[in-house]
């Protein structure tokens, strides 16, 4: 097992190519800065020069656009740049679109894939790491061969020590509790901003939890 400091040694080398992206994410309803600083971290301690954040795009009152939106402000407000955010219908779409991108963008390189999962996905992750190596993927255009390593990854602290967790998120908004919803959407949006997303977003809970 490599370190991080091994891969950003590595990232730099004329023959190998990095990608770290994660498996897709529901983000449901809204992101939190949880996911920046968790996702985003892990993300970026691959030292890979394409890193992608892959939401689910399932149903709700938020769309796609802006969730786009909110996840990329927390990322900056997290200090994390250059992170792309991009809604996936299924992790073999996510796993080839990734693959696409590098054979674009760094074509006749070894490529390494770096898996990127919160904590209490990380057996699944490990999971998926083996059906690609076993050949599992080959229906999404997805080859063994595609990748030279696949290594998965997840955030340093897995007992999520800021607090922020999307049950409490939603809870805030179904409650309108607006400071603690807030609190999690970031100090990038004001209150007013902070204000309506909660709104439509404590109406859909409700509604859901019927």
């Amino acid at each position: 097992m490599k370190t991080y400091r091994e891969w950003l040694q590595e990232a730099n080398d004329d023959d190998v190519a990095h990608g770290a992206m994660t498996i897709p994410t529901g983000l449901a309803p809204t992101s939190h800065m949880g996911h920046a600083i968790d996702l985003g971290g892990a993300l970026s301690k691959t030292g890979a020069r394409i890193k992608v954040i892959n939401m689910s795009n399932k149903s709700g009152p938020i769309p796609d656009s802006t969730k786009r939106r909110i996840l990329r402000t927390q990322l900056k407000t997290a200090g994390h740049n250059g992170i792309q955010v991009r809604a996936t219908p299924t992790i073999g779409d996510s796993i080839r679109n990734m693959k696409e991108r590098m054979n674009k963008e760094h074509p006749g390189k070894r490529h390494v894939l770096h898996l990127v999962s919160g904590g209490d996905r990380a057996d699944k992750t490990e999971a998926m790491k083996k059906n690609i190596q076993s050949g599992g993927m080959v229906k999404y255009g997805i080859h063994p061969k595609d990748w030279h390593e696949i290594h998965v990854h997840t955030p340093e602290n897995p007992n999520r020590p800021h607090g922020f967790s999307g049950t409490n998120m939603r809870a805030a908004a179904a409650d309108g509790n607006i400071a603690e919803y807030h609190r999690h959407i970031g100090p990038g949006f004001n209150r007013d901003e902070a204000e309506r997303l909660m709104n439509r977003v404590g109406g859909w809970k409700r509604r859901y939890d019927k």
